[in-house]
C-alpha cells in the first residue's frame, strides 16, 4: 500500500500484515553443539506467535522428537540427541488459525562422551596406549 499524505508509512504494516498472512521466524540458530543437545534460538515475530513447534529428526528419519512451545520464547534446548548424528531441526510458528512453512537448520551432534570422555588420561608405556578416566 502507499502512504496518504499525513499518514506515517509504518501505520500500514500491520494490515498488511493481516491482509498477507502471519509474518513467521525467518531464522533458526543453533548454538553449544554437544554429543546429546543443542541450544536452538530465534527472532520474536511481528505480530507475536501464539505458539511455535519446535522439532527435529534424524537424517535417517529413526530419530525425531517435537515439542510445542508458547509464542513468548525465543530460544529452547534441544534434547536426548544421539551422538555422532546428522539431524535437521524444524522450527514451526503459530498465529491464530495460520500455520507457518518451516524454518531449518542442520547440526551435527559430536561424539560421545562414553567414547571420548573430558576426563580422560592417557600415556604411553613401553610402546603401549594406556587409557583411563580419572576419578576425582
Amino acid at each position: 500500500p502507499t502512504a496518504r499524505p499525513g499518514v506515517t508509512p509504518f501505520l500500514f504494516f500491520p494490515v498488511a500484515t493481516f491482509l498477507l498472512g502471519i509474518r513467521p521466524v525467518t531464522h533458526l540458530y543453533l548454538s553449544d553443539v554437544t554429543w546429546d543437545s543443542a541450544a536452538a534460538a530465534w527472532n520474536a515475530p511481528a505480530p507475536p506467535a501464539d505458539l511455535f513447534i519446535l522439532s527435529y529428526a534424524s537424517a535417517d528419519g529413526m530419530d525425531t522428537s517435537k515439542v510445542t512451545l508458547e509464542g513468548t520464547r525465543t530460544r529452547s534446548l534441544v534434547q536426548d540427541l544421539l551422538p555422532s548424528t546428522r539431524y535437521t531441526v524444524s522450527l514451526i510458528t503459530i498465529q491464530g488459525d495460520a500455520t507457518s512453512e518451516p524454518v531449518t537448520a542442520p547440526i551435527t551432534t559430536g561424539e560421545s562422551q562414553q567414547a571420548n570422555p573430558a576426563n580422560a588420561r592417557v600415556r604411553m608405556t613401553r610402546g603401549l596406549l594406556i587409557a583411563g578416566v580419572l576419578r576425582k
